[in-house]
């Protein structure tokens, strides 16, 4: 009998075989585990290890942007014109926030019935984005959902590791508001920055110009501009604002600054905790050693540097006012070095609406305004120079040699060119009259044999060599060319109808007076007048005097620049020279109503065909302002040893004598007050040591040019 006993054996030598694979299988299952999960903690740790830390990093620690303020902008005098104030930009920043539109734009209508109550929104740590544009648009005036997320869209692709600036300068109400519920808006920030204020409106408008924000088609340009220079491809990101015209956009790299930055330590809802301090600032002991642990301390910014201009806040003051409801240009500028002293232009435009973005109906106000207030007249407006240009025509003529200034002409009223009669402003005619005397009446037959004689090729050379035709360089504002008309000129400009680019008599004898295909601006004039006051020097017209750093130290100057020279005699400069003195000091002169009894000074007058009246068949359309002249005046004071070049236009003045000259004369009044006044106690003329009798011209004429 087998006994129970022998069993026991058995089964007991038989387990061991039977688990033995089993575990085998489960050892090799934990080694695998155990290799899988040392191979992970060696990627996170060893390989990936740095990179994880600083997203760890970026968790709790947050770098934040420190704005630096704008350059100034001074006048001659050291009155700031242009300056910075503090404002407040709501940003967010993208890699705080989830991506997507989890609310589709049906949906977000909801949000403009009312805002609902705090209570009912929830305190995440992490919200869509589409969400936070609806909360945002509730919190802030005239805010669309759309628009927001589109903003937040476009800064995205820019550079998704940089804020996105959603609402710029917002009002103390918006501020307010945003910041009560700024717990429920993660990724949400206020940003303090520096937004450029003008304090004298539209003032210095054409003159410094404005700021506007950069455009995202922009930001690849200028990364790749700046790429290599000190300031970085970053140097402009989505949001930031930039010189887009005058001033503002030619001296851009002076004026802007280099933005700072700094840390600061944030809970789970994104909320600061406190911020890294520079090494010199007593207390925060902690976020100091936070800086030297992850050497990333506070980065200070560095402050745009300052203009200081040229041009004087009291003239440029008393221009506009004189200009008054017409719209025009006065340029006022020193006769020996080419510093402007006033570059005004109306109507003007208040610099700081460009500083947000412009409604549809304020930009239709302005870009469809019949009087352009948009565009700097005295450097972009062209205009035809009318007699203003016989000064050049007298230069060209008096160089031949074979026409002095005291050679006569005969004014009968008009004169035929070819098939065609070209008649003087003066029908009944001037008489006999030399240059002086065509000068000083403005008589337009004596500047039609005088020009046919030469012929306009040596009228367009001599244009050339005072400044016509091409820009002056002032630097800025896209300054425009003009017009200085010669024969290959007009080849090249009909060169797809040959029989039209012929020059003919006829388009000298309009070329010669300021008319026809003649253009000018008010600058180029000014330049001119000074080249003819100064003996044939043309200096390029300077605005910017200097530029000083936040140091106080001046970083660049500029100095007068001599930019061509006339060829042309002393004596032939005097000739002209006493034909503008006879314009406003003899009697029959074009200007003489506006003499000065104790300053002497001389100038010309013009007034440019806008349209040919008898084009205009309605009589009603005939009297329209539109299609009056344009009056110019231009002068340069004291006659003897000359200071200053004074050039007015008005659009649609009608006559230089009766709408320029009293703004050029009330002009030099200012400028020479203190000269003026003691002139007057001393019983003496400025300016004039010429005998009290004498005659410059022979011949008479109403003064009406």
């Amino acid at each position: 009998m087998i006994g129970p006993s022998a069993n026991p054996t058995l089964r007991v030598a038989g387990r061991p075989q039977e688990l033995r694979p089993r575990l085998g299988f489960f050892a090799v299952v934990l080694v695998v585990l155990l290799v899988m999960l040392l191979g992970r903690l060696w990627i996170l740790q060893v390989v990936r290890g740095a990179e994880f830390a600083d997203l760890a990093e970026k968790n709790h620690l947050k770098e934040r942007e420190i704005p630096a303020p704008r350059g100034g902008i001074y006048d001659a005098d050291g009155e700031r014109i242009a300056e910075v104030r503090a404002s407040f930009d709501v940003v967010v920043a993208p890699d705080e926030v989830e991506e997507g539109r989890a609310l589709e734009l049906g949906e977000m209508a909801w949000a403009k019935a009312g805002p609902p109550d705090s209570d009912a929104w929830e305190l995440p740590s992490r919200i869509d984005v589409g969400t936070l544009c609806v909360r945002l648009a509730e919190l802030l005036e005239h805010a669309d959902p759309e628009e927001l997320l589109e903003r937040f869209e476009q800064g995205r692709r820019a550079d998704r590791w940089r804020s996105v600036v959603l609402a710029a300068d917002v009002s103390e109400a918006e501020l307010e508001r945003v910041l009560a519920r700024r717990a429920w808006l993660p990724g949400v920030s206020v940003v303090a920055r520096h937004r450029r204020h003008y304090p004298n409106g539209s003032l210095f408008s054409h003159l410094v110009g404005y700021l506007r924000e950069v455009r995202a088609d922009e930001l690849p340009r200028l990364r790749e501009r700046y790429r290599d220079s000190s300031h970085g491809p970053g140097w402009y990101q989505s949001g930031d604002m930039m010189g887009k015209y005058g001033l503002e956009a030619a001296y851009e790299e002076w004026l802007r600054g280099d933005d700072g930055s700094y840390w600061v330590q944030v809970d789970v809802h994104g909320r600061e905790l406190g911020r890294s301090a520079a090494a010199d600032r007593p207390g925060d002991e902690y976020f100091r050693s936070i800086d030297h642990f992850l050497n990333r301390g506070l980065t200070p910014e560095r402050s745009g540097h300052d203009l200081h201009l040229t041009v004087r806040r009291d003239l440029q003051q008393l221009a506009v006012d004189l200009l008054g409801n017409e719209s025009g240009s006065v340029v006022m500028m020193e006769v020996d070095s080419g510093r402007v002293l006033a570059v005004a232009n109306a109507p003007g435009f208040d610099p700081t609406i460009f500083n947000s973005r412009i409604s549809p109906e304020e930009w239709k106000r302005l870009s469809q305004d019949p009087d352009h207030p948009l565009v700097d007249k005295a450097l972009q407006g062209v205009y035809p120079p009318a007699s203003t240009w016989k000064m050049i025509v007298g230069a060209a003529v008096l160089a031949s040699g074979e026409w002095s200034d005291r050679k006569l002409v005969n004014c009968a009223g008009s004169v035929k060119v070819g098939r065609r009669r070209f008649h003087c402003w003066n029908r009944k005619g001037h008489g006999k009259v030399n240059l002086s005397g065509a000068l000083k009446h403005s008589c337009d037959v004596y500047f039609y044999r005088a020009g046919l004689h030469v012929g306009i090729d040596t009228v367009a050379r001599f244009a050339s060599m005072f400044g016509m035709g091409r820009p002056t360089g002032i630097g800025f504002n896209s300054e425009a060319s003009g017009l200085n008309p010669d024969s290959a000129w007009k080849k090249v400009r009909f060169k797809s109808r040959p029989r039209l680019g012929v020059w003919k008599k006829g388009d000298t004898a309009s070329a010669v007076i300021g008319q026809g295909y003649t253009l000018a601006t008010p600058l180029q004039v000014a330049s001119m007048t000074a080249a003819f006051a100064n003996g044939g020097t043309l200096y390029r017209p300077l605005v910017v005097d200097r530029v000083v750093g936040s140091n106080g130290q001046v970083v660049w100057r500029q100095d007068p620049e001599v930019t061509g020279q006339v060829d042309l005699a002393p004596s032939h400069f005097e000739s002209i020279r006493k034909g503008m003195l006879a314009v406003v000091d003899e009697r029959g002169g074009t200007a003489r109503g506006q003499r000065l009894k104790h300053l002497a000074y001389a100038g010309k007058t013009g007034t440019a065909q806008v349209v040919s009246l008898g084009s205009v068949r309605n009589a009603k359309k005939r009297n329209s302002k539109r299609f009056k002249d344009h009056a110019w005046f231009t002068a340069f004071a004291p006659y003897e040893q000359p200071e200053v070049v004074v050039t007015v236009l008005v659009e649609h003045g009608e006559h230089g004598s009766t709408a320029a000259a009293p703004i050029a004369r009330k002009m030099l009044e200012h400028y020479f007050a203190e000269p003026l006044a003691k002139a007057r106690s001393e019983g003496r003329r400025i300016g004039d040591s010429r005998p009290k009798s004498r005659s410059l011209a022979t011949g008479a004429g109403a003064a009406v040019q």
